[in-house]
């Protein structure tokens, strides 16, 4: 697994490559721990480079998802591959976040 961070003027952008599975969720964690969670700086996760994800992976989400929460901060999730976004289907998580489609992230943050 490979992740990029970009700070963006308006939100800062986490690109995942690979896979987000049970041996890659804890290095996941430990960038989510370096970024700087702030209320006028929402926090993107692209998923279009997420090529699997496990029970391990949407358990690192869910647990970034209440981190930035506690902090009042916005996570939007964009790029869900049908796959991946079976598997938040599956595991009942559609609604747990602000999921945006390709066009609804370019309107929203371009």
């Amino acid at each position: 697994m490979e992740i990029k961070i970009q700070n963006k003027e308006k939100y800062i952008i986490i690109q995942i490559f690979g896979n987000l599975d049970i041996y890659t969720a804890v290095d996941l964690k430990s960038h989510f721990d370096k970024i700087n969670i702030a209320k006028d700086a929402p926090l993107v996760l692209e998923l279009s480079n997420l090529s699997y994800m496990d029970s391990s992976g949407i358990g690192a989400l869910i647990k970034l998802a209440n981190q930035v929460k506690e902090a009042n901060g916005i996570l939007y999730l964009t790029g869900i591959k049908p796959i991946i976004q079976k598997v938040f289907k599956i595991a009942g998580l559609t609604g747990y976040f602000n999921v945006l489609s390709e066009d609804d992230f370019l309107s929203k943050f371009s």
